[in-house]
């Protein structure tokens, strides 16, 4: 990354956790399961499902990483989408829990099947990836998900509030940096040579 990219994304993250901290000292309960934080989240995955998409649309290609970034950021998006407290039909609710799990799982498996088909081919296509800022920004992006596991299990044995703050706090920007690897993953080009 150049410095200004890192600069930028310093900024970012203050602003974000300053905003976010100011809001969660006036309302405590934005951290809650379906509340703010949660549904900024799900703002961010869906924007980066958006670009995900619409490299596929303007280009056509069916490329082993676009299935990647398609089936990651759908997980992810469909993981903080929970239905479960609204009324609607038990389908819908069966859908969005077991449902989910079973065509995310076939959707993983298919995947794997077939990058293990073509695996030189895919391996190299991910490795041009990472050395892009679409592979920088995705890495970032799990990173913060990874840190946020201590806090989401209450490893720190800090008040159960400060760890669902900072663990969707964490959620919060690696769902943003997200957005911005998905971003520079249509703006790229990820055929090797």
């Amino acid at each position: 990354m150049k410095g200004i990219e890192i600069i930028r994304l310093v900024i970012l993250f203050l602003l974000n956790c300053f905003i976010l901290f100011v809001l969660w000292q006036r309302e405590p309960s934005i951290v809650n399961e379906n509340n703010l934080i949660e549904n900024i989240q799900v703002v961010f995955l869906a924007m980066a499902l958006f670009f995900i998409l619409l490299k596929f649309f303007k280009e056509r290609i069916f490329s082993s990483p676009f299935i990647f970034f398609l089936l990651f950021f759908l997980t992810l998006l469909m993981r903080e989408i929970d239905l479960r407290p609204f009324s609607l039909p038990q389908s819908i609710i069966y859908l969005s829990t077991k449902g989910r799990d079973f065509i995310l799982a076939l959707g993983w498996a298919l995947f794997i099947y077939a990058f293990i088909r073509r695996f030189k081919i895919s391996l190299k296509e991910y490795m041009v990836i990472l050395k892009n800022s679409a592979g920088r920004y995705f890495v970032l992006g799990c990173m913060f998900y990874v840190l946020a596991w201590p806090f989401d299990e209450g490893v720190f044995g800090m008040a159960k509030n400060i760890n669902k703050f900072i663990e969707e706090l964490l959620e919060n920007m690696g769902a943003l940096l997200f957005v911005q690897s998905a971003f520079y993953f249509g703006k790229s080009r990820i055929y090797p040579k």
